[in-house]
């Protein structure tokens, strides 16, 4: 799609909610749904028909690149929710799609192949999966933002380290998403608030922690 198009519809006024989780629960079977792309891709598209979009949202699911990056590392699935990294992991482990994941790729092929709907993907953003990953994370950003970086505190180097494992889980994840047909990606950032950062650091962390990585990513 031209740039021109989404800007558009950004002028037109147009509000388009992100409702599939909602019309996804209409179903008896949704915990089956999200582990079948096509099915789930027409629960998109029913959500998209639904709410008069022409952009055919995918589900908001923004535990999927935690479990990724948790399971490529040998951690068991029981484990993925409550686990936290309190060492440095030196592994990069190698990633797969979750078959949650990859259903959320059929589901765009789906949209991309058997509907006129735009078919959008959608991914958390490296900050707020770095908050995922850890117990504390507001006392290492908080050091971050008065410029301490790695070399001078080991809880800023297990954020940086854990902040590049996680642009390169997403990254991948995101690449399957627009192989699948993807014509435009929400990045979610739903940690980048005023709880994460101090008001006094607010700006640089935004472009240190948000604004940079997210940038470089979808470029």
């Amino acid at each position: 799609m031209e740039r021109q198009f989404y800007l558009d519809l950004a002028a037109s006024g147009m509000s388009m909610p992100i409702g599939t989780h909602l019309v996804l629960h209409e179903h008896n079977d949704h915990a089956a749904i999200v582990q079948d792309g096509q099915r789930l891709g027409r629960v998109v598209a029913e959500s998209a028909r639904r709410f008069r979009m022409p952009l055919a949202f995918p589900l908001m699911d923004l535990k999927l690149e935690k479990e990724a990056l948790l399971l490529a590392r040998g951690v068991p699935a029981s484990a993925v929710d409550a686990y936290h990294f309190a060492e440095i992991p030196e592994s990069n482990g190698e990633f797969r799609l979750t078959k949650n994941m990859a259903a959320v790729c059929g589901a765009i092929r789906y949209i991309a192949t058997e509907t006129d709907l735009i078919p959008v993907g959608m991914g958390i953003g490296p900050f707020s999966l770095m908050t995922k990953l850890i117990s504390d994370p507001i006392a290492p950003v908080f050091m971050a933002g008065t410029g301490m970086t790695g070399e001078d505190e080991p809880e800023v180097a297990l954020v940086e380290r854990l902040l590049e494992l996680g642009f390169a889980t997403i990254q991948k994840y995101l690449d399957a998403q627009i192989e699948a047909g993807a014509k435009a990606i929400i990045l979610c950032e739903p940690a980048a608030n005023k709880v994460s950062f101090s008001p006094n650091h607010l700006a640089a962390d935004c472009r240190k922690f948000v604004t940079g990585d997210s940038c470089r990513m979808v470029a």
